[in-house]
């Protein structure tokens, strides 16, 4: 996304670096977003807002797992960027068109052959996108099976909103 913008800060006494308010505008973080840390193996220090599809666990997972048991077909869970999590087929590469659509649209997304869907799941305190959940099939998925994979979504966005907010 961006490469090096050539500002240095200082750790204060107790090891906290202030990130440049251009940078939190424009990555849209806001005062009391939580934000992950991570390391790299080169030694660098990677900072993302922290969502919850991220570390899904608990009833979120069971959500996740029951989607995929009562549908018998492929489900996959996505942050922003890439798929985190998926149950019934190998992980992908690269994101499918069907998640990224949801998210880039807001709204279920239905491929035309109608044997992917991809739902959008929306921090429903905030509006943003928390990720993307979705359904692959070898046959075309049952309007009761979009309709499923819709209540999923809104369920791990009101999840996902709670937990933001702890």
């Amino acid at each position: 996304m961006f490469g090096s913008l050539g500002i240095i800060r200082r750790l204060d006494d107790i090891g906290r670096v202030v990130v440049p308010s251009e940078l939190r505008e424009v990555l849209g973080w806001k005062p009391g977003d939580p934000v992950e840390i991570t390391s790299t193996q080169d030694g660098r220090i990677v900072l993302r807002k922290y969502m919850p599809v991220f570390g899904l666990t608990g009833i979120g997972r069971l959500a996740v797992q029951s989607l995929h048991e009562l549908t018998r077909d492929a489900v996959f869970l996505a942050s922003d960027r890439d798929v985190v999590f998926c149950l019934g087929a190998k992980h992908p590469h690269v994101m499918p068109r069907f998640l990224s659509r949801a998210m880039a649209d807001r709204r279920l997304y239905l491929e035309p052959d109608e044997r992917a869907a991809g739902c959008p799941i929306l921090n429903t305190e905030r509006g943003y996108v928390l990720g993307s959940i979705g359904l692959s099939s070898a046959d075309p998925l049952s309007p009761e099976k979009v309709k499923f994979l819709g209540f999923v979504a809104q369920f791990l966005g009101k999840l996902g909103s709670q937990s933001q907010e702890d």
